[in-house]
This record gives C-alpha cells, sequence and structure tokens, in this order.
C-alpha cells in the first residue's frame, strides 16, 4: 500500500480566486445605480427595478453559495494536507525512534563485546581479510609487548612471531594459513612467542576465520595461551622421572632405557661409547657413624661435582 501523499494542488490565478467578490462589488454598484436612475420613474420601471433586484438578491445567494464551496474546498484540502504532514512527521519521528533504538542497542553490543574481550584470560586479537590488526585485549598486549594503538593496522605477522621450542625455526603465519584455508588451524607442538623487549614465552594458539551471514570470510580471531607455567610444569615432571631425586643424576630406569637405545641403534651411528662404573669407598662407614643424613649430603655433593661432567 502506498502511504505517500498525493501531489499538491497548483496555486490557482489571483483572478479566480476574488472574481465572486469583484461580481458582488459589481452588483452592488449597479442596483445604486438603477435607485438613482429610476427613483422617480413610472410604475412598469419600478417593476423592472424590483424584478432587477430579485435577479441581484439571486445572483447574491448563488455567488455566496459559491464563495462558500469554495471555502469549504479549500478548508478540505487544507485539511486534507495538514493530516498528510502530520503523518509524515509523525513517520519521520518514528523512523528517527526505530533508528536511535536499533544504534543504542548496536552500541551496547558492541560494549558488551568489549567487555567480554577484555575479561577473558587469554590473549585474543582479531584481524581483516588483508592479516592486518584490528583489536587486541590487554592480555594480547601483555603477552606481544606492543599496545592496541601501535599495533592496529599493522600486519599480524611483525606483532605476533612464533618460532619452535625445540628448533627455533620460524613457524609461517598461520593467521595467513587460516585466512587462505578458511579453516581453523592450531599449534602443532611446543610453540614459543618472540615477545617485544621481554623474553620468549611459550605459548598455545588456535586461529578460526570469522563469517558474516552469508558465510564470507571478513577476517580471523587469533587466540592465544600462555603456556609457561604448563611448561615448567612438564619439564619439572618429566626431570623428576628420568633423574634421581637426591643427586640429580639420571635414575636406573632412564639409564637403561638410554643404554638400550645406544644399543639398537649401534649399527647406524658412527662413534663410541663407554660406561663409567664409580663406587664410594667407606660410604657405609659414614652411614654407620655419621648417620643417614650425612650420607644423603654425601651423595648430593658427589653428584653435583659429576652433573657438568657428564652428558
Amino acid at each position: 500500500m502506498d502511504d505517500r501523499p498525493p501531489p499538491a494542488r497548483a496555486p490557482e490565478p489571483l483572478f479566480a480566486t476574488v472574481w465572486p467578490f469583484v461580481c458582488v462589488v459589481v452588483v452592488i454598484i449597479g442596483m445604486a445605480l438603477a435607485d438613482f436612475l429610476l427613483e422617480a420613474s413610472e410604475p412598469s420601471a419600478r417593476v423592472m427595478l424590483l424584478v432587477v433586484r430579485l435577479l441581484a438578491a439571486a445572483s447574491l445567494i448563488a455567488l455566496a453559495g459559491v464563495t462558500l464551496r469554495r471555502l469549504f474546498l479549500q478548508r478540505e484540502e487544507l485539511e486534507a494536507a495538514l493530516s498528510a504532514s502530520e503523518k509524515r512527521f509523525v513517520g519521520s519521528l518514528s523512523d528517527i525512534q526505530k533508528r536511535k533504538q536499533a544504534e543504542a542497542l548496536l552500541f551496547e553490543e558492541k560494549e558488551r563485546a568489549q567487555v567480554t574481550l577484555a575479561s577473558i584470560a587469554d590473549a585474543v586479537v582479531t584481524v581483516d581479510t588483508d592479516g592486518r590488526i584490528e583489536f587486541m585485549n590487554p592480555v594480547a598486549e601483555r603477552l606481544t609487548g606492543w599496545p592496541l594503538a601501535e599495533a592496529r593496522q599493522r600486519p599480524v605477522a611483525e606483532v605476533f612471531a612464533v618460532v619452535d621450542e625445540a628448533t627455533g625455526a620460524p613457524i609461517p603465519d598461520p593467521v595467513a594459513r587460516a585466512l587462505a584455508e578458511g579453516s581453523v588451524v592450531e599449534a602443532e607442538g611446543n610453540v614459543v612467542l618472540l615477545c617485544r623487549g621481554a623474553e620468549s614465552i611459550a605459548i598455545d594458539y588456535s586461529v578460526a576465520p570469522i563469517r558474516d551471514r552469508v558465510a564470507r570470510t571478513v577476517g580471523a580471531v587469533l587466540v592465544v595461551q600462555d603456556m609457561s607455567r604448563e611448561r615448567q610444569y612438564a619439564a619439572r615432571l618429566s626431570n623428576l622421572a628420568s633423574h634421581d631425586a637426591l643427586t640429580g643424576l639420571l635414575n636406573r630406569r632412564e639409564f637403561e632405557q638410554r643404554v638400550r637405545a645406544i644399543v639398537e641403534h649401534r649399527e647406524s651411528e658412527e662413534g663410541q661409547h663407554a660406561v663409567l662404573y664409580l663406587d664410594l669407598d667407606q660410604f657405609k662407614v659414614v652411614n654407620d657413624t655419621s648417620g643417614h643424613a650425612a650420607g644423603d649430603e654425601l651423595l648430593r655433593q658427589v653428584g653435583a661435582l659429576l652433573r657438568p661432567r657428564l652428558r
């Protein structure tokens, strides 16, 4: 249904508006002249004057009707124009109100998203389709050493540089790979983040493309987890599993595994291997005379002497 108001009528000429009043003035002037000229005339003339007056009265009544009709039509047109203007005004106010409500809801959703990202314990970085940074939460700023004001619109590979923890080899940009493949990319193996102006940090990451309503890729989100504490725990557990807690030297289980590995690969590897057997003389005497605490301390000191000289 078309709610648009009808087109406005063109303004009427001046004569078309005032001609009824001009006719009234002419008739009144004619009646005055007739009274002046036929005042002392014969009865037939007076009858004629009466007829003229009656015709003039009828003309005045007709002109008054025409004038009233025109006034009523103009009034209806004015009311229709005012009603259409009021509808347009109300419609404009309604559109403005809806637009403001939509803007308020959009701002509220954006603010909620910003607060949520800022509250996440992991580092979050969003990039556009060109791989340039659009947003970083405070955790990402702390891990990378880049404030958002400096990192915005920079290539993510410049801010997020990662290497393999074991070999130190650079790892290709995972964000570019996620954008190219359109799929989630996760860290493979142990990864280290090269921080700006600080020591490297052991991390784990995942990259996922961001899609709009029509499944078109419009960017990517990078989530980074600080794995320093977990790696330290893992290294400590691994060390405890393969080393003696008292001396810090390899325990029997790890020693046997290494000897077995050397024996199994002796044909493919070149070089020589040697096994050194040490025995502490009078160790039992130390335990018996000074107690087990002194014996343990002796073993710790011997282990401290041997560790720097062993592989």
